[in-house]
């Protein structure tokens, strides 16, 4: 199940086409997962119309309980979990200040994500202050953080 609940936080951020979903759901199918729904899901092909396929998706994760997030409260928790990778030391400064960007981009750049997509864009065309860099993406991360 907790597959599932991956799957549905990657159909929201695009990570997973809707033609991959049958597919998806024919694997769930082999490891135990039931619903009408998915039965029906495992049976189209990546031909059939994307919108039908969308329907049953949705149908199918309804009748399991599984809650479609919503895209930007997704991407918000992405932010917050890659400046706690950052803080936690899982992730360099840099490697997760530009996952950070990158959601930034998708949020439509919110000027709460401004200091960490700026100070990415200074650490890769300023190699000689790289150190001072990465102590200001770890602030940076730290009052993502504490806002939260």
């Amino acid at each position: 199940m907790e597959t599932l609940r991956r799957l549905s936080c990657s159909y929201v951020t695009g990570d997973v086409s809707p033609e991959e979903l049958p597919m998806i759901a024919a694997e769930a199918i082999v490891r135990g997962i039931d619903s009408p729904s998915i039965h029906q899901l495992a049976g189209l092909s990546q031909r059939d119309d994307p919108r039908d396929i969308r329907d049953l998706y949705r149908a199918a994760m309804d009748e399991l309980g599984i809650d479609i997030p919503n895209a930007d409260a997704l991407r918000w928790e992405y932010v917050h979990f890659w400046a706690q990778c950052m803080l936690n030391g899982s992730l360099s400064p840099y490697e997760a200040a530009s996952k950070v960007s990158a959601e930034s981009f998708r949020l439509g750049e919110p000027e709460a994500l401004r200091d960490m997509y700026a100070l990415t864009l200074l650490w890769e065309d300023d190699p000689g202050h790289r150190t001072a860099l990465e102590r200001s993406m770890l602030e940076a991360a730290k009052s993502l953080h504490h806002k939260r």
